[in-house]
């Protein structure tokens, strides 16, 4: 009898939630974690090679840069299922007030950060659609949600607000 194994795929695979989520499903036994990276060969990435594993359990790291759009496609090419996608890929490279911030950083962050979801979603979808069902989560910031938006802004957390928010919609 083969026991069959959960297959999860979580992107920024080796930051702070998503190297958490990595480390989390890695040490169940019979998974398959699927870690996206910007550079494999950076050492956070190789790192996640040291992680404890449970029974039977497999980690594949595959390079994923959010800015080629083509980089989900290809990473996922070799793939026939997926049984949980988390996308938690990101970049927040200053934290400027409304005031301070600059047109040319807030397109940059937003280049990543607003199509990133949905264009891992459009490579996923089909691995998704199985008997199953499979499940897509977007990671995103309370900054991002309009309740939190007067004390996102005084924080000066207008990249995050403006950029995290397309998830959330």
């Amino acid at each position: 009898m083969t026991i069959p194994s959960i297959v999860y795929f979580v992107t920024g695979a080796n930051r702070v939630i998503g190297r958490g989520l990595v480390e989390r499903y890695l040490s169940r036994p019979f998974t398959t974690v699927i870690a996206a990276v910007q550079n494999p060969s950076n050492p956070t990435a190789k790192s996640l090679e040291s992680l404890l594993r449970g029974t039977s359990s497999l980690l594949i790291l595959v390079k994923i840069d959010s800015t080629p759009q083509t980089d989900p496609a290809s990473a996922l090419k070799h793939l026939a299922t997926l049984d949980i996608v988390i996308a938690n890929d990101g970049t927040c490279e200053s934290y400027p007030t409304v005031v301070c911030a600059k047109m040319a950083e807030m397109y940059q962050h937003f280049a990543v950060n607003a199509p990133g979801p949905m264009v891992l979603f459009q490579a996923v979808w089909m691995l998704l659609y199985k008997p199953n069902n499979g499940k897509f989560a977007a990671i995103s910031l309370l900054a991002a949600n309009i309740g939190a938006m007067e004390s996102a802004l005084n924080l000066g957390l207008l990249h995050g607000r403006l950029n995290f928010g397309p998830p959330n919609m």
